[in-house]
């Protein structure tokens, strides 16, 4: 999920806990590395280590959903041999497990509130969202994006996996100036945040 109900907090998501343990236990058992990697890569898809292989298992699924399976079966093939691939380059040190990993992008939109949690019903906290993890939905919440500006925003991200940092975002996405000022500057009131509380 993108939304944020609070503050920015210091430590690093369950994910990149999880990405940490991996590598430590890789590190300590040198030849269990690459089952090591490969559980949490096959249970991720891989997608830590590979946009080629989000996009890969994406057109796959999207196969499946639409009912041909012809097409399901080559992506699919073709994205599994993708990913034994991967969990080579991994665990021979060509690939960094986290190499299509982005950092957080968080912003804060004062000017949308929230409730703090599904039962209340008051809407009291800001937005704040992860723009290398928002939706369109999500990110149509912001001021001055509009759905056309929302799928480009997406389109970027999945053709050159997550933005680096939000100027690169603002470039590539050809974002107008007055938008890139102005998430610039929600981006600048999320740093001023201190620890939040996660609902």
């Amino acid at each position: 999920m993108s939304w944020r109900v609070g503050r920015p907090k210091a430590t690093a998501p369950r994910l990149l806990d999880t990405l940490r343990i991996v590598q430590a236990y890789a590190s300590l058992f040198p030849d269990e590395t690459e089952e090591a990697y490969g559980v949490f890569l096959k249970t991720t898809y891989g997608i830590t280590a590979s946009q080629e292989l989000a996009v890969a298992f994406k057109l796959a699924a999207n196969a499946g959903r639409t009912g041909n399976i012809e097409a399901f079966r080559q992506r699919s093939g073709a994205a599994f041999s993708l990913l034994r691939t991967t969990i080579d380059q991994v665990a021979h040190g060509k690939l960094a497990i986290d190499a299509n990993l982005g950092p957080e992008l968080w912003v804060m939109n004062s000017r949308f509130r929230i409730a703090p949690a599904v039962w209340e019903r008051e809407r009291t906290e800001p937005l704040t969202l992860n723009l290398n993890t928002a939706n369109e939905a999500e990110l149509m919440t912001l001021p001055g994006v509009d759905s056309a500006t929302a799928r480009r925003i997406l389109a970027e991200r999945r053709a050159r996996g997550y933005f680096k940092s939000l100027d690169e975002l603002c470039l590539v996405a050809a974002l107008s100036p007055e938008l890139s000022r102005s998430l610039a500057e929600m981006s600048a009131e999320m740093g001023r945040q201190k620890e939040y509380k996660r609902q």
